[in-house]
């Protein structure tokens, strides 16, 4: 396979995954979108793999964070600069992943999706690094049914089952048709097809009839009415230390107005504390 479609694939994979997270959120997208990317890991050289993963990820956190740039007034220069180290995540997926799918043969199908959640899990924890936004599994969060199962395995079930089904789908074609090297003809592994579709439909159903289950079981919730505070402050005045107490007093003003109305919750926008809670300033 040459260099140009090594790097098509990528390029495929992260336009389509990148369809599954708003503003397009096509969450099904998520479930195919993996399969290029990973089918082309497999025909690169670890090396390769590293500069593909690094490639598939500038594309793919780019596509999706691209809102950043409206919300804030920072330089293409500095957006990019701001995304390379969230990429360098994808690096090290491309190159282990290479390394694995060399030792461990078809067992790559666990390999893939525990490899993605253990890099997802340290993305979202790595100290003042920690970047849990977009992970792959909240892509399904219109799908109620899969993400019931969140309450036993969190997020990262919900990107174990969407990777492990990418991984299948990108196995497919060397299942299906495998060239034998000593004769040079087409033999067809049925029995490696056939076992491994059925683990994958096996764990999907169960997760299908679990999510079934939960929604059936839930009792029928009363209304639940919630106030949504927002002032017209644009996010950079409520960095300004000389406007903290007057930025507050607006929010408490219109939260005690909307209060006569009796609300369940009052919600107030990710923006609108001018520090952190556990900071001393508040």
């Amino acid at each position: 396979m040459g260099n140009a479609v090594l790097f098509l694939l990528p390029l495929v994979s992260a336009l389509i995954l990148s369809a599954a997270y708003p503003p397009f959120d096509l969450g099904v997208m998520a479930w195919i979108g993996l399969s290029p990317f990973l089918y082309a890991l497999r025909r690169a050289s670890p090396a390769r793999a590293a500069g593909m993963g690094l490639f598939f990820g500038l594309l793919f956190v780019t596509g999706v964070f691209c809102w950043a740039r409206s919300v804030s007034e920072i330089s293409l220069l500095s957006f990019i600069l701001w995304l390379i180290p969230f990429s360098l995540y994808f690096l090290l997926f491309g190159f282990f992943y290479r390394l694995m799918s060399k030792n461990i043969g078809i067992w790559i199908l666990i390999g893939a999706p525990v490899l993605w959640v253990l890099l997802e899990y340290v993305r979202s924890n790595l100290f003042f690094l920690a970047w849990p936004w977009n992970l792959l599994g909240h892509s399904q969060y219109r799908c109620l049914t899969i993400i019931q199962v969140s309450d036993i395995t969190g997020v990262y079930g919900i990107s174990f089952l969407i990777v492990l089904v990418n991984q299948f789908l990108s196995q497919v074609p060397e299942l299906v048709k495998i060239r034998d090297k000593k004769y040079g003809k087409l033999t067809s592994k049925k029995n490696h097809l056939i076992t491994i579709s059925l683990a994958v439909t096996l764990i999907l159903a169960s997760v299908f009839s679990y999510g079934l289950y939960h929604l059936g079981d839930s009792p029928a919730e009363k209304q639940f009415r919630v106030a949504l505070v927002q002032t017209n402050r644009i996010v950079e005045d409520n960095m300004a230390v000389s406007d903290q107490v007057k930025h507050l007093n607006v929010y408490d003003t219109l939260s005690k107005r909307a209060s006569k109305e009796n609300p369940d919750l009052i919600v107030w926008p990710a923006a609108s504390l001018p520090a952190a809670m556990r900071s001393s300033r508040l």
